[in-house]
């Protein structure tokens, strides 16, 4: 009698445990659905009302104020000779502290490092460059451009730009 009901009492929890479960993804999935049914909704909306803005393109004629916010140091640009692009970089910092360096990855550009620049100003000498084909910096003409060696060469130049033989840190 007591391995029955014992039996039982198992059975009834893992019941209660699966229905709890079921329940929660159930609520999941159906927020999710409901979620998406409204997207949708208001896409196929937005479709019958503009149908030829929906999904146009809109170019800004200004960048955003956050962009030119002379809080986070000051734009400038270079040429380097042996590639020939033009290369965009944020400095802030006096001059003769050491060199903090700041290299983007893909998709970004200097304005990822602006808290490093606001917190690391005041000790060094940091600079948040525009890798080639990246934010106001040149695009080169081919993507076999974009080799590593291409791009140390680049950071090299830079470096050798800003008047430093050696660099107290990169960040990438």
């Amino acid at each position: 009698m007591a391995r029955v009901l014992h039996t039982l009492l198992l059975f009834l929890v893992r019941l209660a445990l699966k229905i709890r479960v079921w329940g929660y993804w159930s609520l999941i999935y159906g927020y999710c659905a409901l979620c998406t049914t409204a997207a949708l909704l208001k896409l196929c909306w937005s479709i019958v009302l503009r149908p030829t803005t929906t999904f146009q393109w809109g170019t800004r004629e200004t960048p955003p104020a956050c962009l030119n916010d002379t809080s986070l140091g000051t734009h400038c640009y270079v040429r380097i000779k042996e590639s020939g692009l033009r290369f965009h970089y944020v400095a802030a910092g006096e001059r003769g502290k050491p060199l903090m360096l700041f290299l983007h990855g893909f998709p970004e550009f200097w304005f990822s490092w602006r808290y490093q620049l606001r917190e690391f100003k005041s000790e060094f000498r940091v600079v948040a460059i525009d890798m080639r084909g990246y934010g106001e910096s040149d695009l080169p003409l081919s993507t076999e451009s974009y080799h590593l060696d291409y791009l140390v060469t680049d950071v090299k130049d830079i470096v050798e730009y800003l008047g430093k033989k050696c660099v107290s840190a990169i960040f990438i």
